[in-house]
């Protein structure tokens, strides 16, 4: 394999564009299937929502998510950096708050922090490790989502049926 194989980047491309895809079905309590690039998850929620916490939560994946996508990079810029790698580990901590009513139709949550603890074990100088952190953080989609976050554009059917659901009330009234 080439070195510009390994790397996977052309030095002429100042570019690149990234789209991942992914869907998610219910299957049953609060057990769901997503499929994404061939693979297949499950996620679960614990018995106080509704679940049987058979599976990680719908959040355990995207905290992982970001925690594996900056190791990923740390990796990747070390080999095309030729910075020596001993060791790479990285700790997510997400921090959420609800707040509100689903029967008031006041409901909303937030994020309020994304703490990531990244610890990497070099025998390389520490301003070549340095660099590569830098480098790590600006090349990492997932961290840039969350430093930077963009419009969420969301489209929906009832019955198979687009429907704009912003020109309803967000209150309804309890059977």
């Amino acid at each position: 394999m080439s070195r510009q194989e390994l790397s996977g980047l052309d030095p002429d491309v100042l570019k690149r564009v990234v789209t991942i895809e992914a869907d998610a079905v219910h299957l049953e309590k609060m057990k769901h299937e997503a499929h994404s690039h061939g693979f297949t998850f499950f996620s679960d929620e614990p018995a106080r929502m509704g679940g049987d916490e058979e599976f990680p939560y719908p959040l355990h994946y995207f905290t992982a998510g970001v925690a594996l996508c900056l190791v990923t990079q740390v990796v990747r810029y070390g080999q095309m950096l030729k910075v020596d790698l001993k060791n790479v580990r990285c700790t997510v901590e997400g921090q959420w708050t609800s707040e509100g009513s689903v029967f008031a139709g006041t409901i909303a949550s937030k994020c309020h922090a994304m703490n990531i603890d990244l610890e990497i074990d070099s025998d390389d100088e520490l301003p070549r490790v340095a660099a590569l952190i830098r480098n790590a953080e600006g090349g990492c989609y997932a961290h840039a989502a969350v430093e930077h976050p963009v419009p969420v554009v969301s489209n929906a059917k009832v019955n198979g049926e687009p429907v704009d659901y912003e020109e309803y009330p967000r209150k309804v009234s309890r059977r």
